[in-house]
């Protein structure tokens, strides 16, 4: 930035108030539209409502953005006052003044942001954006300060002024006065404060602090205005009570007693607000400054209110209908979750334990209630004949062990990289990422949860959208794929116990002293038995890959850094770890996590494990391709190596007839590996 030492000095000539005077018109105190002073509480929302940070009691007469003429954002006028530039004439001190308001006025205000106080309206994509204040040169930085005193606009006094201070001449102080002046004249209202005036308090409050000692007094006195607009409210105020208790904790160190004025003004005004949102954030205000009072108990006392509040919310839910069921749930959540902060000494003192049980038992029949309001939401059919027809002509006629390769590799697993490149595109630009998602199990428990989301998509949320994308493949691939596959195989050949230990004895992947049940394992899903089958194979998965890791010197132990135990992890730990990728692959890695650890997906092994497994689990397609998979991983490595060692002699009789007829098929059928 350049020196504007002499700024201050420069006289651009006379300016006239009379250029602008339609478009920036005296800020009149009496033209606010505010709420009569005996307003009580506003009426109870309707059932289902969401009240927001800019509700409103009525219709505003002047609801245009900056609300009445007088106290628009600058922002919302540099569209005008740029096209009075350019109506007046080339080269006039009129053009350069009001074109020098329109650049001034055209970013947005960031008002607690010391460094870059101001952010472009318009930002394109590849670097482009509006004009910005830093953007000003020192000729025009010294119209707007020269203009600064003559805006009865304050609103836009404050701009020209604060834009002349902060990229100009920073010594003079007159300047400054004037920006801090003008911004603490916005009124304390609940419809000014939205749109303009919460801005313009942070604002003044962030350039009076950074002063020093040489504001203090008129930062004292801009607080106790606060504090006094606290105390005076009402809960029709609404947010802006909140927001003000927010500047008033974070600005000044107010004594004792007035703490306990504004804590109890806030509990105070939480019992009378018409919704529970508001009366939540009101007690939130009230424990931060009894926090500062070191009051634990009355603190105490606010999360119980909190978490009532939160059971009224879900109350209000129910009662407008099945849609809010769900609604309701999260409103439960919140409420148990509010209590459990809570010691457990004040707890038991206070009966709290008794009552998180009666909401768990409440949470518990509202989830089966969302089960039963959700609609099945069903596409177009797809015809997968031709998918059907292919998968069995692939197997057909074939040796029992090349038909059982060509079995496992009836279908390419998924690419990972693709797989995370299409969850991305598909959220980009999506309207269902402004709101959460959940995933509930058949009993009801709520297993996974995304948060509604702008901006980027993050890992998580491109994970649960991989997920979900993965969940349908393997729908598609076990109807059109494996089990019309797996028919003509059961059908042309019988795989008894004593080949299938073999084929499982001779496997590399399969570890010793679990051949038995990895034959067991895959000899029921031949049959068609998927329940037994996951039920063997899929807690041998995870010592098939400790097993795998160990033979690469790989340590798969944890070690208690106190008593020195030694415990073995579990699946979910293996395959998280880099070493998995570098064994599996990334495709493979994938598709074990989506079928057997994940919440969000079928949760195989952790279902299996804990008894969780239902029936219809059981006999789903996840459940059939999570046989498939491990099929795959015992023939597919045990068929490279027969075909590297040329040792047919070893396998059956009739394994190593097609033995090459199999592995030239591959590059057909999809990469094995």
């Amino acid at each position: 930035m350049s020196d504007h030492d002499e700024q201050s000095g420069t006289d651009p000539g006379p300016i006239n108030p009379a250029w602008w005077r339609d478009v920036l018109p005296p800020s009149m105190s009496e033209t606010h539209v505010e709420q009569p002073a005996d307003a009580g509480p506003p009426d109870p929302e309707p059932s289902g409502a969401h009240p927001t940070d800019y509700e409103s009691s009525g219709p505003d007469p002047d609801s245009e953005m900056g609300g009445s003429p007088g106290w628009r954002q600058p922002e919302v006028l540099s569209g005008d006052l740029a096209a009075l530039a350019a109506a007046a004439p080339t080269d006039s001190l009129q053009r350069k003044v009001t074109s020098a308001l329109a650049d001034a006025s055209s970013a947005m205000l960031e008002p607690e942001d010391w460094a870059e106080p101001f952010r472009p309206f318009i930002q394109w994509e590849g670097g482009a954006r509006s004009v910005l204040p830093s953007d000003l040169d020192d000729e025009r930085l010294a119209l707007l300060a020269a203009a600064a005193p003559v805006l009865d606009h304050l609103p836009m006094r404050a701009r020209a002024a604060d834009v002349a201070w902060t990229y100009g001449d920073r010594s003079n102080s007159e300047l400054l006065d004037l920006a801090i002046d003008a911004y603490l004249s916005t009124p304390l209202e609940r419809m000014a404060w939205h749109r303009l005036s919460g801005d313009s308090w942070r604002r003044a409050i962030e350039l009076m602090k950074r002063r020093g000692k040489a504001e203090s007094a008129r930062l004292e006195a801009a607080l106790t205005q606060i504090t006094s607009r606290i105390l005076e409210g009402s809960a029709s105020d609404g947010f802006m009570l909140v927001d003000l208790a927010d500047l008033l904790r974070r600005s000044g160190n107010t004594d004792a007693d007035t703490t306990r004025e504004v804590a109890d003004q806030f509990v105070t005004l939480a019992g009378q607000a018409g919704n529970p949102r508001l009366g939540r954030h009101l007690e939130r205000a009230a424990q931060r400054f009894l926090l500062s009072l070191g009051d634990q108990e009355a603190v105490h006392a606010a999360t119980v209110r909190i978490a009532a509040l939160y059971e009224a919310d879900a109350e209000q839910r129910l009662a407008s209908g099945n849609a809010s069921v769900m609604a309701a749930g999260i409103f439960l959540e919140k409420a148990i979750g509010t209590l459990k902060t809570l010691p457990r000494r004040y707890r038991l003192t206070e009966g709290i334990d008794q009552r998180i049980d009666d909401l768990r038992r409440w949470l518990h029949d509202n989830r089966e209630a969302t089960l039963e309001a959700m609609i099945r939401i069903e596409s177009d059919p797809v015809d997968i004949t031709g998918s059907v027809i292919a998968s069995q002509q692939e197997v057909r006629g074939l040796p029992r062990f090349e038909a059982l390769v060509r079995l496992a590799i009836i279908h390419p697993l998924t690419d990972s990289e693709r797989a995370y490149a299409d969850a991305r595109a598909a959220n980009e630009g999506t309207l269902a990422r402004l709101f959460g998602r959940s995933t509930f199990t058949a009993d009801g428990r709520k297993v996974a949860s995304v948060p509604g989301a702008t901006g980027d998509p993050d890992e998580s949320e491109t994970w649960s959208s991989v997920l979900r994308n993965f969940g349908i493949r393997v729908g598609l691939v076990a109807q059109a794929c494996i089990i019309p596959a797996l028919d003509v195989v059961a059908m042309e050949h019988r795989f008894d116990m004593p080949f299938l230990t073999r084929l499982c004895w001779d496997s590399p992947m399969v570890p010793p002293n679990h051949v038995d049940l990895w034959a067991r394992g895959l000899w029921h899903g031949l049959r068609g038995d998927f329940p037994s089958a996951i039920s063997v194979l899929v807690p041998q998965a995870e010592q098939l890959l400790r097993h795998s890791l160990k033979r690469t010197g790989v340590n798969t132990l944890t070690v208690d850094p106190v008593t020195g135990v030694e415990s073995e992890k579990a699946l979910g730990a293996l395959l998280a770890m880099d070493d998995a990728v570098e064994l599996l692959g990334p495709g493979l890695r994938l598709e074990l996590r989506a079928l057997l650890v994940e919440q969000e997906g079928p949760n195989l092994r952790n279902d299996t494990a804990h008894g969780l497994l239902t029936d219809g689990a059981a006999w789903s397609a996840s459940a059939v391709y999570a046989w498939w998979l491990l099929l795959r991983l015992v023939v597919v490595p045990l068929w490279y190596m027969l075909a590297e060692a040329s040792a047919s002699a070893d396998s059956d009789s009739s394994a190593g007839s097609g033995l090459s007829q199999v592995g030239g098929s591959a590059a057909g059928t999809g990469n094995p590996g």
